[in-house]
């Protein structure tokens, strides 16, 4: 398990517990090497949002959905396995590793 930070986009979800002690992060899960329609490197980064709750039992983490921004925070979009869409320029990324063993030399 990577980083788990505090949620921080904007939408009142801010990591502070609410008044039913439940408290909103995001989940680093994985980082990776695209290569952009140019041939640049690019980073991408796999986050998970994450809901802990105090229960009688304890603390409670809970996962929700997964999502993927560019290293500089930049939204992106799942296109299947391989590929990823830059929701700002609409620039498609192909995974590193997947892009080297197309690669016939």
């Amino acid at each position: 398990m990577d980083a788990i930070s505090p949620v921080i986009d904007g939408t009142g979800i801010d990591g502070r517990s609410n008044a039913r002690g439940r408290t909103a992060l995001c989940q680093k899960l994985d980082h990776f090497d695209c290569v952009d329609e140019n041939g640049n490197s690019v980073e991408v980064i796999a986050w998970r949002y994450m809901l802990e709750t105090m229960t009688e039992r304890g603390l409670r983490r809970y996962p929700g959905a997964r999502y993927w921004t560019l290293a500089d925070g930049g939204a992106v979009r799942l296109l299947d396995a391989t590929l990823f869409e830059v929701d700002a320029t609409g620039m498609v990324l192909i995974r590193r590793e997947i892009a080297d063993a197309d690669d016939p030399d």
